[in-house]
C-alpha cells in the first residue's frame, strides 16, 4: 500500500509557526529537529533549524563587511542565487531578506555602482515629475540602474538639498561684513572694500547649489 508523500510548506513563517517553533525548541532543546518538526504544522526539520538559527541571529544592521560579503558571493557561486534562508545560515546576524538584496541591488552582474551623471540626474527628476515614485519604472530609463538605488539616489539628493535651505543661518558679525576704515597714516587703496560688492560665503554656496538644482529640476 503507497503511502502519501508528506506536503510541507514553503515561504514566509507566520507570527503563529514562530511561536511554535520557539516554545517546541524551548522544550525538546535545539538538537532534536525532527521530534520539533512534529509540533510545527507543515514544515520539515530542516525548515525548523533554519528558521530558529535566523530568530536566534536576530537582523544585523548597518553596512556589509567585507568578509559577510565574501560569504555571499561564495554561496552564489556554489549554490546559485536561492534558498536564501540557508544562505543566511552562513553569515551569522543576516537574514534571508537582507542577503537576497545584498546580491539583488549591489552585488548582482550588470548593477552599476559608478557616480551618477549629469544626465542620469536629469532623467531621474523629469520622470519622477512625471510619473512620481514609480521607481521600477524610472529605473528602466536609466541603464544598469536598479529601482532600489534609483529610489536611493533620488531621496540623497532631496534630503541634502532640504537639509541646506533649512539649517540655521550663520550670523555675521558687521565687522565680517564692512571693514573697519584704515587709519589714514595706514591708508591703502587695496584694503578698501565697498559694501555694494561685499559677498558673503554663504551667499555664493546658494547660489551654487540653486544653479546646480535648476540643472535637472
Amino acid at each position: 500500500m503507497a503511502t502519501d508523500t508528506p506536503i510541507f510548506r514553503q515561504g514566509k513563517w507566520s507570527p503563529e509557526e514562530d511561536k511554535a517553533l520557539k516554545t517546541a525548541v524551548e522544550y525538546y532543546g535545539e538538537e532534536n529537529w525532527n521530534v520539533i518538526a512534529n509540533e510545527v504544522e507543515q514544515r520539515n526539520a530542516k525548515q525548523c533549524r533554519d528558521r530558529y538559527m535566523t530568530l536566534k541571529a536576530g537582523p544585523k544592521k548597518g553596512p556589509w563587511q567585507p568578509h559577510e560579503t565574501a560569504k555571499l558571493l561564495e554561496w552564489v557561486k556554489y549554490e546559485g542565487p536561492t534558498e536564501w534562508q540557508s544562505c543566511a545560515l552562513q553569515i551569522p546576524g543576516r537574514s534571508a531578506r537582507q542577503c537576497f538584496d545584498r546580491w539583488r541591488k549591489t552585488l548582482k552582474p550588470g548593477m552599476s555602482q559608478r557616480v551618477w551623471t549629469s544626465e542620469e540626474n536629469y532623467i531621474l527628476f523629469e520622470m519622477h515629475k512625471r510619473y512620481g515614485p514609480q521607481w521600477s519604472l524610472i529605473a528602466k530609463s536609466l541603464k544598469e540602474r536598479t529601482a532600489g538605488s534609483v529610489r536611493k539616489h533620488f531621496f540623497k539628493i532631496t534630503k541634502t538639498l532640504e537639509n541646506y535651505y533649512t539649517a540655521p543661518k550663520r550670523k555675521l558679525s558687521k565687522e565680517s561684513i564692512v571693514p573697519k576704515t584704515p587709519h589714514p597714516k595706514k591708508y591703502n587703496k587695496n584694503n578698501f572694500i565697498s559694501k555694494e560688492n561685499t559677498s558673503t560665503e554663504e551667499d555664493k554656496a546658494k547660489s551654487k547649489v540653486t544653479e546646480w538644482f535648476k540643472a535637472f529640476v
